[in-house]
């Protein structure tokens, strides 16, 4: 396989809070749809203390979008630059246009998903990284990264 390169591309920071609070809302579901439910038969069945905790609770899926916005603040400071990524037979490299960058070994890639308008690539240690679909000049170029990252395995 030779290397597989992106257009340069440069993520929003919204987009980067969006995508942080969606993969969020995903992987922990189960919690957002239990906590406000708890919420609700504390302050049904409860009294003072625990009252106040089932408020807290019921209102506590609402912080999502601002923790999304928190959680991802120093990882957006590399995706704000303009970035090519290049796939190579070993890794992922993200190469800013200011000379910094980061690799990313594909044998640390858990999980790849296309969501909208990016591929999500997850890493075993549940970080992620979104790359723009636009990012690819072709439709052919975004099948071979598909096929490179395992997806649709």
């Amino acid at each position: 396989m030779t290397n597989l390169k992106t257009r340069e591309y440069r993520l929003v920071r919204l987009e980067i809070s969006l995508l942080t609070a969606e993969q969020y809302l995903r992987g922990f579901w189960w919690l957002i749809v239990g906590a406000p439910a708890t919420g609700i038969a504390c302050i049904a069945m409860g009294s003072g203390l625990l009252q106040a905790l089932g408020v807290v609770l019921v209102l506590w899926p609402l912080t999502i979008p601002a923790r999304g916005f928190l959680l991802s603040s120093k990882a957006a400071r590399q995706m704000l630059k303009p970035t090519v990524l290049e796939l190579t037979k070993k890794e992922l490299l993200f190469r800013a246009s200011d000379g910094t960058g980061s690799r990313l070994a594909l044998a640390s890639v858990w999980l790849v998903r296309k969501r909208r308008k990016h591929y999500v690539i997850w890493t075993r240690k549940l970080a992620f990284v979104p790359v723009p679909t636009e990012a690819f000049a072709s439709p052919e170029d975004a099948a071979k990264f598909e096929l490179a990252l395992g997806m649709g395995r």
